[in-house]
């Protein structure tokens, strides 16, 4: 039985090593006014930089099989999320390092569903 159940979870995890991950076909961009994130689904998700009122990592239980990390950056009237893993989500991070001061980097050790304010306009973290 034990046997039995190794080699299910084997070939599990050779049939999801052998996907590309959804994360690395979600495509983010930056600009100077905005950060975009276009989805293999035909969506895309844009907000300005200047309306960002809070960027949050926001955790599930969905791993390691499903996306269990996002960036969710949210204003009053847009919102944009990048799922950790994204193609460009190294260059958007730097440019949210560069335009958030005090932005600070939570959550990453989560397995369950929660939210981690990582950064908040008007409120030291």
């Amino acid at each position: 039985m034990l046997h039995e159940v190794a080699t299910w979870l084997a070939s599990l995890r050779a049939r999801h090593a052998s996907r590309v991950p959804f994360e690395r076909d979600v495509v983010v961009s930056v600009s100077d006014t905005d950060v975009t994130a276009a989805y293999p689904t035909g969506t895309v998700q844009t907000i300005d930089w200047a309306p960002v009122a809070r960027i949050v990592v926001e955790t599930n239980n969905s791993g390691p099989w499903g996306i269990d990390v996002w960036w969710c950056l949210e204003g009053s009237r847009a919102s944009c999320a990048l799922p950790q893993g994204a193609t460009g989500e190294a260059l958007a991070l730097a440019e949210i390092r560069h335009r958030f001061p005090g932005f600070e980097v939570l959550g990453m050790n989560s397995t369950g569903n929660a939210r981690f304010v990582c950064w908040e306009q008007g409120h030291a973290l």
